[in-house]
Formats: C-alpha cells, structure tokens, sequence
C-alpha cells in the first residue's frame, strides 16, 4: 500500500484527486485546493488544481504546476476573464471542477482532454452558500515539451443551462 498522496508544498490541503498519465508522465488533478500562507493561515481556495509526480518511482509525492509570487497554487483550468471579474466584485466565486483526470488522445501523445463542471458559489444572508451549477465544458490538454508540464491550452463550454431558461 501506498501513503497519502503529499506535495512539496505540505500545508495546503485538497479534495477529490485523481491520477492520470499524459505523454507518460504522471499528473493529480484536484477539485479544491485549501491555500494557507507560508505561517499555515487559511487565505482563499482554489478550484481545481494539478500537480506532477516528479518522479515515478515516488508516485505519492506531487509538486504543483503554477504557484504565484506569494506561494498560492494556480487553477489548473483558468476561469474566463468575466468570472475573474465576478470574483472579485462579489461576495461569492465560481468554481470549476474536474473530477475525470486527463483523458490522453491516444492519436496524439501528449494531448488531452479534462471534462469539468462549473457553477457559482452564491453567498446568501445568514444561510449557507448555495452552488448554483452553470454547465459542462472540456478543456484541451497539452504536454509542453520545454517544461514537461500539462497545460489547459483551450476551454469550451459545451453545455450551458442559461440556454434552457432564457425567452
């Protein structure tokens, strides 16, 4: 048996990991990322994040793909920028989850396909926050040759749920 899956980065924990093999190299994506700073303090969370397995014969120990200036872990699959914009004009933030892994085109080593969910966390007055599910999209994976990493090159929604209740 193998232990609990743990990245360079130890304070941070995360949800919903699943493995996947992507031009033979090994990559966890997460549903949510719970970023504290350096001094262990809660700071934000992220949604859906990925990490690479360095090293394959230590398949347990990850290391995030993009941290910010401040330590922060990166989404793996980047909202729009009008999601970026409700995020930071309201009380609440949309979330983008991927609970599939990364399916790898078997045509075309090194490229993939991550199918995601979004929604919108809505903050509601002395109630819990409510989710309100938004659609289901896939983003195109691709292994970059430079820094061996997985990238999230492309992003469609394929369904939207607004199409079905407007006039």
């Amino acid at each position: 048996m193998l232990r609990i899956v743990l990245d360079e980065k130890p304070h941070d924990s995360r949800d919903i990991g699943c493995s996947s093999l992507l031009g033979e190299r090994i990559f966890f994506t997460f549903g949510d990322t719970f970023c504290k700073n350096y001094n262990g303090d809660f700071r934000v969370v992220v949604s859906h994040t990925c990490a690479s397995v360095p090293d394959k014969h230590d398949p347990t120990t990850t290391k995030y793909l993009a941290l910010d200036k401040e330590g922060q872990v990166a989404s793996f699959i980047p909202l729009t920028e009008a999601e970026k914009d409700f995020d930071k004009r309201h009380k609440g933030r949309y979330t983008l989850w991927s609970f599939s892994g990364i399916a790898e085109d078997p045509t075309n080593v090194g490229t993939g396909w991550c199918w995601f969910e979004i929604g919108q966390c809505v903050n509601r007055q002395d109630k819990e926050p409510l989710l309100v599910f938004q659609g289901t999209g896939v983003a195109r994976i691709q292994l970059d040759n430079e820094s061996g990493n997985a990238i999230a090159v492309e992003r469609e929604n394929l369904f939207d749920v607004s199409t079905f209740f407007t006039s």
